[in-house]
This record gives structure tokens, C-alpha cells and sequence, in this order.
């Protein structure tokens, strides 16, 4: 037993180069995308829209109407969650068919194709090859949330799990950050350069590629899906050179001999329907809902929107947005480094506090137009967005990971994405109809939603900071654990 507990027994807590490439190369080579591609059209909108209109009435000698225009435009937004909700559920697939790692390589096709098929769209004056490049930089980007934090999770050491798997969202938010910088008319965002701005994607293949030439594949994966021992191994002394990994072999070996039993049941409605798994998958759904209908996506796609009708003049908006930018980096950033050391569950509580305080501000100050009530609804902004990278947005990315063995994690991960992305599809689609009907009041629903969130953390979720699958499965199913044999324990 005590074997099975210490998977890291010797120098636990460094980190060596390998890893150190795989973190970079899988945050900056891939999950950086996921924020910079979410709100790169904001800046160059109006540009965009007319190369559009443009590109219909030459193509089709149709003029486009005000509100046809409108849907095409929307479309982009909608075309983007819908194609990444695809490409997580192939994402799911194919870390067990090819590997974490492979699966990232593969990926940098579509990414290639979708910046390719965006940045040459204007030359061709061709809205068709546009619209195919922002669903296929959805489907990568869907992809990426599913390999990208097993990947990290898998190859880290325990007492530093936390800390790299949040450095993938730290990185979306760096892209999230730059796309809005890099869209002002003086940089990249103006009616000749916009194009450029989505050169970016060949920017991060570029970089995985440098990074994983010095990085192996998940050793979990090698031994406990493919039984390839002396690969695994060899990933091993890789990942952790002049460390005795003879105990990570035998731990995985054990995973190895539990997930071959079961392996020909772990499908969708396996786990849907076995009660040991009912509780984490409530969880990941609770966590996926916080993450994503608390509001967060409203401020990241509609943020100069909001404050536009709220009386916010020009440059105070694009002042406002922009350092909520720089505190979301900052935030998530701390996040990263807080998160091994005052747990998850601390986070995730300290972050929805924050935001449910914030929430209540947003509703009641955007409704006033005073110069004074302008300044207090920007730090409401301020503080939302960085409680919600600081606590919500790390842990949510890595508890699938944790909450799950090895077999389970891509169905499980299917599931997130699937909560995650249409969620993010609904509010994106919904928010500007119910903000039309209710004003700053819209707030008030975000605000429901948070509280009931945080009750159900508080209540359900548990901490599993520094603490192994096996720990972690006995915290979530306590009673199958007393009816289980020791023998079945120890193979977990």
C-alpha cells in the first residue's frame, strides 16, 4: 500500500528539462490559442466585417442588409465553440489511439491550415475560406482543452501536478491578452494588416515543434495503454533523470493490470451509468459550469459592448479592457504558483467569493451613469476577471486529471468539453438578447449561478492537492472501498 501512495519517492520535487520543454511547448505551442483565437475578431471587428460585405457582393453580386451582415458575423462567434466541442470529443479518442503527445503533433495540421486559410482570406477576397479557417482553429483549440491538461497532469510530479497543468491556462490568458493588444489600429488590427493577426497559429506550431523534439510521450500512456514497458521506461529516465523510478514503474504497472480489466467496459454510457463514477462526473459538470456560465465569456466577448451602453466613453473602454487583460495575466499567473500551495478547493472558493461580490457590483453600478459609478464598475471588472483566473479557470482545466484513472480521463474529458463548449455557445449566442430585455439586471442571473456553485463545491468537492489517484478515489467512493479486497486496492 505504501508503495502504490509514494509515486514520487526521490527528488519529488524537481523538474527537469524534458518537462520543463513539454510545459512550454504545450502552453505556448498550443493552449495560448485557445485565448488569443477566442478574442482576436474583437479589435479589427468593424474591418472584418466589411471585407465581408465586400467579398459576398463580389462573389454573389448580393449587397448584404444590417442585420444579414449580423448573422454572418455571428456565426463566427457561434462557428468557433461548436467546432471546438467537435474537436474535443476526437480529441478524446485519439489520446488513447496515438498518445498525449502525438495527439498535440497531429493537431498542429488543423492549426496550420486554419491560420493559413484566415491570414490569406482578404487576398482572395473570400469570406468562405475565412469562415473555414475560424472552424477549423475551433476544432483545434476543442482538441487542445482534452490533450493539452492530460498530457501536463500525466508527466508531472505529484507535489508539482498542480502548478504545471495550470500553466496551460495561464498561457490562454497571455494569448487572450495579446490578441486584444495586437488588434489596435496602430499594431496589426487595422483595414490592411488584420490579415496578420492570424498568422499567429503558425507562431505556436513553430514553437511546439522546437519544444517536443526534446520531450517523450506520457509514460502513462506508453505502459498503461500500449504496454510498451521499456518505452515507458525510457520516458521515465527521460522526464526524471538520476531519479530510482522503479517504484513509478511498479505503480504503473499496477494501473496497468486494474485497466485491463475493465478496459473493454470504459465507454460513454459505462461511465454515465456506474455509480463510482457519479460524483466526480458531477463535479467536472458543477466546476464546467462555473467556469463557463458565471460570466466570464460575457466580459471576454462582449466587455466593450457592455460598458459602450453603459455610457463608457471611447478610450475608457479600450483602457478598461485592456487592463483587465493585464490583471487576467497576472492572476492566473498567481494561480499557478498558489495552487500547490493552498489546494484547490481553496481556490476554487476564494475565486467564486470574489466573483459573486463582483457580479452583485457589475449589476448594480453599470446602471449608473456617473462618471464615479464608471470607475467603481471597472474594478468590479477588474476583480472579476482576476478572481476567475485566479481560482475557477486553473482548477477546472486540471480536475478532470485528477478525479480520474487513466482509462476513464478521455471519456470524462468528452463530457467537460462537451459541457464546456456548449455552454460557452449558449451564453456567447444568449447574452446580447438577454441584455437587451434586462439590461445590467443580467447580472443578477450570473450571480445565482455563482452562489449555487460555490455551495456545491464547498459541500462536495474535495481537496486533492498532493494526493495520489488512489487517495483521491478512496476520498470520492469510500464505501466501494470498503467492499473492495486489499489486492484490488493495490492494483488502482
Amino acid at each position: 500500500m505504501s508503495s502504490a501512495r509514494g509515486r514520487f519517492t526521490k527528488n519529488d520535487d524537481s523538474i527537469s528539462f524534458s518537462i520543463i520543454m513539454a510545459v512550454i511547448g504545450s502552453s505556448f505551442g498550443a493552449s495560448i490559442n485557445m485565448g488569443y483565437f477566442g478574442s482576436v475578431l474583437n479589435e479589427p471587428t468593424p474591418y472584418i466585417m466589411r471585407f465581408m460585405k465586400t467579398s459576398v457582393k463580389d462573389h454573389y453580386g448580393h449587397y448584404l442588409t444590417k442585420g444579414q451582415l449580423s448573422v454572418l458575423w455571428s456565426m463566427c462567434y457561434f462557428l468557433y465553440p461548436i467546432a471546438a466541442f467537435c474537436g474535443g470529443q476526437v480529441g478524446a479518442r485519439l489520446v488513447n489511439r496515438i498518445g498525449r503527445k502525438s495527439t498535440l503533433l497531429f493537431n498542429n495540421i488543423t492549426t496550420t491550415v486554419a491560420g493559413l486559410s484566415m491570414s490569406i482570406s482578404m487576398d482572395f477576397n473570400s469570406v468562405e475560406l475565412f469562415l473555414i479557417g475560424r472552424t477549423l482553429i475551433g476544432f483545434s483549440v476543442g482538441l487542445i482543452t482534452v490533450a493539452s491538461p492530460m498530457y501536463l497532469s500525466e508527466i508531472a510530479p505529484t507535489k508539482h501536478r498542480g502548478k504545471i497543468s495550470s500553466i496551460f491556462y495561464w498561457a490562454s490568458t497571455i494569448g487572450l491578452t495579446s490578441s486584444n493588444i495586437l488588434g489596435f489600429d496602430f499594431i496589426l488590427g487595422s483595414q490592411t494588416n488584420w490579415p496578420c493577426l492570424f498568422m499567429f497559429a503558425l507562431i505556436t506550431v513553430v514553437i511546439q515543434l522546437i519544444c517536443f523534439s526534446f520531450c517523450p510521450e506520457s509514460p502513462k500512456y506508453l505502459l498503461v495503454r500500449r504496454n510498451r514497458y521499456e518505452a515507458a521506461k525510457k520516458a521515465l529516465e527521460e522526464l526524471f533523470p538520476g531519479r530510482n523510478i522503479s517504484l513509478d514503474l511498479e505503480n504503473l504497472v499496477r494501473e496497468r493490470n486494474k485497466e485491463g480489466e475493465n478496459k473493454k467496459q470504459i465507454s460513454l454510457r459505462y461511465v454515465c451509468m456506474n455509480r463510482q463514477f457519479r460524483k466526480p462526473l458531477a463535479i467536472v459538470i458543477v466546476v464546467t459550469l462555473a467556469q463557463r456560465m458565471t460570466g466570464t465569456n460575457v466580459i471576454n466577448f462582449y466587455s466593450a459592448l457592455i460598458l459602450g451602453n453603459a455610457g463608457f466613453p471611447r478610450s475608457m473602454v479600450l483602457g478598461v479592457t485592456t487592463m483587465a487583460g493585464v490583471s487576467r495575466v497576472i492572476a492566473g499567473f498567481l494561480g499557478s504558483v498558489f495552487i500547490d500551495r493552498a489546494g484547490r478547493k481553496t481556490l476554487l472558493m476564494c475565486g467564486l467569493t470574489f466573483m459573486f461580490i463582483s457580479s452583485i457590483s457589475l449589476a448594480m453600478f453599470l446602471q449608473v451613469h456617473h462618471a464615479w459609478a464608471n470607475y467603481v464598475a471597472s474594478v468590479s471588472i477588474f476583480v472579476f476577471v482576476a478572481s476567475y483566473s485566479f481560482g475557477v479557470a486553473p482548477v477546472a482545466w486540471i480536475l478532470v486529471s485528477e478525479l480520474f484513472t487513466s482509462s476513464v480521463r478521455p471519456v470524462a474529458a468528452s463530457i467537460g468539453s462537451l459541457f464546456n463548449w456548449s455552454s460557452v455557445a449558449f451564453v456567447g449566442l444568449m447574452f446580447p438578447i438577454m441584455e437587451n430585455l434586462m439590461g445590467p439586471d443580467v447580472w443578477l442571473i450570473f450571480t445565482t449561478i455563482t452562489f449555487f456553485c460555490a455551495a456545491f463545491i464547498l459541500i462536495v468537492v474535495p481537496e486533492t492537492k498532493g494526493k495520489t489517484i488512489l487517495e483521491i478515489q478512496r476520498i470520492l467512493n469510500p464505501v466501494g472501498y470498503r467492499e473492495m479486497d486489499t489486492e484490488m486496492i493495490e492494483k488502482i
